[in-house]
């Protein structure tokens, strides 16, 4: 019979060693994936984070781009549409220059059948197609103008009656030749305003030509002057209402735009080139005004509202403005006046000579400056919107030729702009007024 002996102790205290090694070895490699499980959370954390950020930012980079993709697209079509309206005001540029021409050419052949033969129509013709081609070359150069924001304003007083008096005879021909009757009404009002008369004549026979063109024969125009107050302030309202085709409703505004056509059909038998109502809007505003038009739509007539502001009673050269002129000044002065406008350097004139001062005028730059060298006046006031030298040249040259002691230099203009003004006080100027000036400013200058 086998016998088996007991494990001694020592046995068996070395094998539960033995067998208790792996348990902590897994511990230990538990220990180390529970770390590496920790970093590699904090790692996706990170991660996760990170690609919201960038989530983020590349949604906002979509959504830029799509406002600008959007923005592009806009520019892309008012591109568009600027093209075909310049493709449109040529094509009508060629059709309005050949119908003139073509009439002066057919005058000029029927001259040429007899020296007394209908010599008195022929001239006629020819008189008018010229005044039709010189009004639309005008025209343009005006737009022109405007577009590079050289037109200018030659400001004096006036009464706006007589403006339309002259816009009246201008256009009477045109009307009776086509047979349109035209009324006016004028308010008894006091009409008087700070403006350039001819360019606000403009402005009117623009209006009457168009209502002419687009009514038809037996139809009437009515033309009112109307004054009415804008917040305690007095205006003027001038209305020229036709009985003709009408303006579409999407068109009220943007047929003011520059080279837009109502009328653009291949017959084109109302004519036109599509600048003369931007060149309306733009001389109202410069005159401070506004202008609109009303109309129920096609086959409705239509109707040009002008607003324009009037000369406040202060503004004008009154006895209390003489007095406050006297008064400013202690001793006369001599005073040297450069302004092309004639009305305009006549009613200055006039105002500081009856203030007891020495007054001296030029109307051009060159023939300022001269006496501004030749005389040397104790101040100078320059109009900066002079033609050939303008005022600018006139202060720089003026304080390049006389040093220390130039006269004081006074610039009178019609624009109020910020940077018109920094550059006048670049060029020389000590002191800045804006036409209609105040009388009472213009004392405080003297008295400087």
């Amino acid at each position: 019979m086998r016998r088996y002996s007991t494990p001694t102790a020592g046995w068996s205290t070395s094998s539960i060693g033995s067998t208790m090694l792996p348990i902590t070895s897994c511990c230990a490699r538990n220990t180390r994936q529970q770390g590496v499980t920790e970093q590699l959370s904090v790692a996706n954390q990170k991660m996760e984070a990170e690609i919201g950020a960038r989530s983020q930012e590349l949604n906002r980079v979509n959504t830029e781009l799509r406002s600008a993709n959007a923005e592009l697209a806009a520019h892309a079509q008012r591109a568009r549409e600027e093209g075909e309206r310049k493709d449109e005001f040529l094509a009508m540029l060629a059709h309005e220059l050949r119908n003139p021409l073509a009439a002066l050419s057919s005058a000029l052949q029927l001259a040429e059948l007899g020296p007394d033969r209908r010599q008195q129509d022929i001239t006629a013709i020819c008189r008018r197609q010229v005044r039709h081609l010189v009004r639309m070359v005008d025209d343009l150069l005006d737009a022109s103008r405007v577009d590079r924001g050289a037109m200018e304003l030659r400001r004096a007083p006036l009464d706006l009656r007589d403006v339309l008096h002259s816009a009246l005879q201008a256009m009477r021909d045109g009307f009776e030749r086509q047979q349109i009757a035209i009324s006016t009404h004028v308010a008894a009002a006091d009409f008087r305003m700070l403006g350039d008369a001819t360019r606000l004549e403009q402005v009117l026979v623009n209006l009457l030509g168009n209502a002419a063109r687009y009514s038809a024969g037996g139809s009437s125009v009515e033309l009112r002057l109307d004054a009415v107050a804008q917040d305690g302030q007095p205006w003027a309202r001038i209305e020229v209402a036709d009985q003709g085709r009408g303006i579409p409703t999407g068109k009220l505004e943007a047929i003011f735009e520059l080279f837009v056509q109502v009328d653009t059909g291949l017959d084109r038998a109302r004519g036109g080139l599509g600048i003369g109502l931007s060149l309306v809007r733009a001389l109202v505003d410069m005159h401070g005004g506004r202008v609109r038009a009303l109309s129920e739509g096609a086959g409705h007539g239509s109707t040009f509202v002008v607003e324009l502001p009037l000369v406040q009673p202060s503004a004008e050269p009154t006895a209390d403005a003489l007095a406050a002129l006297r008064l400013a000044e202690t001793a006369p002065r001599r005073i040297l006046i450069i302004e092309d406008n004639r009305d305009a350097r006549q009613t200055l004139h006039a105002l500081l000579t009856e203030s007891g001062h020495t007054v001296t005028t030029a109307d051009t730059g060159e023939e300022g400056l001269q006496r501004m060298i030749a005389l040397q006046p104790d101040l100078a006031i320059v109009d900066i919107g002079l033609p050939g030298l303008d005022g600018m040249e006139v202060a720089r040259r003026t304080r390049a030729a006389l040093g220390g002691r130039c006269p004081l230099l006074i610039a009178l203009t019609g624009y109020s702009s910020p940077a018109t003004r920094s550059h006048a006080f670049e060029a020389g100027f000590d002191h800045y007024l804006v036409k209609p000036f105040d009388p009472e400013e213009l004392a405080r200058v003297l008295a400087t």
